[in-house]
């Protein structure tokens, strides 16, 4: 089979952000002809709230009416700090922290950025 690439756009007419709820994440990728793609990623989060309506709505928007979707999220960058040198408590954001959703973040990762232009194995 194929393999599919669905790509959303989130920016808006005056360069800001908007991200989409689930339900129009999801509609969209199987709104197209032929199979649709089944993960989709995304590496925008909000600050940590415990189980927040966004979560609500994710959650039941895969398991729901998209069950065998995945949502890959990033954890977010605020997991460390620097003055102290401990990792901070709470700072998974949604929809990272969703129950029907896969977080992927780093660990021990506190080091310096990857300078601009570097790519591959010239940052390694």
């Amino acid at each position: 089979e194929d393999a599919k690439l669905h790509i959303i756009d989130i920016q808006n007419g005056n360069g800001g952000l908007r991200m989409p709820n689930a339900y129009s994440i999801f509609e969209s990728m199987h709104s197209t002809s032929g199979t649709p793609s089944r993960i989709a990623s995304g590496s925008s989060s909000t600050a940590y709230k415990a189980y927040p309506f966004s979560c609500r709505f994710f959650d039941e928007v895969l398991h729901d009416m998209y069950p065998g979707d995945l949502y890959v999220a990033s954890t977010g960058n605020d997991g460390y700090d620097r003055s102290t040198k401990v990792s901070k408590m709470r700072t998974v954001g949604n929809p990272a922290a969703c129950k029907n959703t896969l977080a992927v973040g780093a660990s021990q990762s506190h080091g310096d950025r990857i300078p601009a232009g570097a790519k591959g194995l010239e940052y390694l």
